[in-house]
């Protein structure tokens, strides 16, 4: 991180001497994005949070499996506040901050089976906020006379919360019982990559549509238990001898977990590398 600051810096400072002949301009530019992610040790836990309700089902007599079916999480929408430092026409330094948020709700987790007069409706809901800090430089390229298209690239760091409850709820009672409460935070960094257009409505006043390709592995998620002590998110394999079945989880540890039941044992990585459709605008101050 401290070379791609130097290096930024650097930029700026090459792009200052050589703009003389222009007069400095700032603008703010404010986004909002859908972001299409692969957050797979996430993904892999929710397919066996699946496969597992399935398997009760089909393991006690009494039970039967009644519906609900979990998809990847792929999703998150994105904020962005921009300052935008013009050197020239076609050069621009930025530097921004902004809010990411994806979420596999209840509703999207929900699975049930009904155990005699009863239905059980067991959820996974999962949380993934993110706060990043970037710097990013631009070149323009004029098409017409108000209409450019524009490159960009730069990095940052990227501040990650993970959240994720696992609770049953018994239905016609309406009674909840939770099962699992854990959070986990890590500092990780994100680079990335664009193309957009971007169209002058007036002088002051410019419309922006943006495709971008971001990698941004973030992992080292430390969390504390129920006791207080600091403890490490991670993924891994755990055998269910009743089930014959080895259930993928994401789970805090004191230690990193061992033993015969336990397999493919990693720290946790949530991988929000992607693309993003990014819409916005900006204007001059």
């Amino acid at each position: 991180m401290k070379i791609l600051i130097k290096n930024f810096l650097l930029i700026i400072v090459f792009l200052s001497l050589t703009s003389f002949s222009y007069s400095l301009e700032l603008n703010l530019k404010l986004s909002g994005s859908l972001n299409y992610f692969n957050p797979n040790h996430i993904n892999l836990s929710l397919q066996s949070h699946e496969q597992l309700i399935r398997k009760l089902a089909d393991f006690h007599p009494d039970w039967a499996f009644k519906e609900g079916e979990i998809k990847d999480f792929h999703l998150g929408t994105y904020f962005e506040g921009e300052v935008l430092l013009f050197f020239s026409p076609r050069i621009a330094a930025g530097i921004s901050t902004g809010y990411l948020y994806g979420d596999m709700s209840e509703k999207k987790t929900s699975m049930s089976i009904t155990r005699k007069s009863d239905t059980y409706i067991y959820m996974d809901p999962i949380t993934i906020n993110a706060f990043p800090l970037n710097m990013a430089a631009y070149y323009f390229f004029p098409i017409r006379n108000r209409l450019k298209l524009f490159v960009k690239g730069g990095g940052g760091l990227l501040w990650t919360k993970f959240v994720e409850r696992k609770e049953t709820k018994i239905m016609p009672a309406n009674k909840f019982t939770f099962l699992l409460l854990q959070k986990a935070t890590s500092l990780g960094k994100s680079f990335f990559s664009s193309i957009g257009l971007v169209y002058e409505a007036e002088e002051s006043i410019h419309f922006f549509i943006e495709g971008q390709f971001r990698r941004a592995k973030i992992s080292n998620f430390q969390g504390e238990l129920k006791s207080g002590e600091k403890a490490t998110l991670y993924y891994y394999e755990e055998y269910n001898t009743d089930l014959d079945f080895w259930e993928s989880k994401n789970q805090l540890f004191k230690e990193k977990p061992s033993g015969e039941t336990f397999r493919a044992v990693e720290k946790t990585v949530i991988d929000l590398s992607g693309i993003s459709l990014i819409l916005g605008f900006s204007f001059k101050f």
